[in-house]
C-alpha cells in the first residue's frame, strides 16, 4: 500500500514538474521534479529484486531536470544527474542511461570541463550505438564537437561539424 502511494506521489511531483516548466516555473519545476527523484530513488532502493524500472524513471526524471537546473544553478544540476548515475545499477537500459550521460556532459561544458564533457558524450553516443538516428547523432557529434573546440582540437571539432552536416544533410536528400 505504501509503495502504491509512494508511486503516486512520485507520479504526481513530475507531472507537476512538467507542467510548471511549461509555463516556465524553473524553481518550483525544479523542486517538484527533486521530489518526484526522491521518492522514485527511495522507492527503487526498498525494492527487492529487480527495481529497474523505478531506476529508469529516476534517470529519466534528472535527465529532464538537468537542462532546467542548469539555468540557475549548473553545479548542483551536475551534482544530481552526476549522483543519479553512480547510483544507478550498471545494467540498466542503455538508452536511458545514455541520455543521462549526455546531459551530463553538456552540463559539463557549461562548467568549463570540456574533457569530462567528451567523455560523457562519447560514452553516451557507445551506449546509443549505430542504431540512434541521423538527428541523434549529428546532435552527439555537435556536442562532442564543442568539447573538442573547448580543449583546442580545432580540426576534430571541424571534422565532427562536417559529419554532422553531412549526416543532416543527407537525411534531408532521402
Amino acid at each position: 500500500l505504501a509503495a502504491g502511494r509512494t508511486r503516486k506521489a512520485a507520479t504526481y511531483f513530475s507531472l507537476s514538474a512538467e507542467r510548471l516548466a511549461s509555463k516556465s516555473a524553473l524553481p518550483a519545476a525544479i523542486e517538484a521534479y527533486q521530489k518526484a527523484i526522491t521518492l522514485t530513488q527511495a522507492e527503487a532502493t526498498k525494492m527487492s529484486g529487480s527495481p529497474a524500472d523505478a531506476w529508469r524513471q529516476v534517470l529519466q526524471l534528472a535527465s529532464k531536470v538537468a537542462p532546467l537546473q542548469g539555468i540557475i544553478a549548473t553545479g548542483d544540476a551536475w551534482e544530481l544527474l552526476d549522483d543519479v548515475l553512480k547510483k544507478a545499477p550498471s545494467g540498466l537500459d542503455p538508452k536511458s542511461r545514455a541520455i543521462a550521460l549526455h546531459q551530463r556532459g553538456l552540463l559539463e561544458l557549461r562548467l568549463g570541463r570540456a574533457p569530462d564533457a567528451a567523455l560523457s558524450i562519447a560514452e553516451a553516443q557507445r551506449l546509443y550505438g549505430p542504431d540512434a538516428g541521423a538527428e541523434l547523432t549529428a546532435s552527439l557529434e555537435i556536442d562532442l564537437a564543442s568539447s573538442k573546440e573547448t580543449l583546442g582540437d580545432h580540426a576534430g571539432a571541424t571534422h565532427l561539424l562536417l559529419e554532422a552536416l553531412k549526416r543532416l544533410a543527407g537525411k534531408k536528400l532521402t
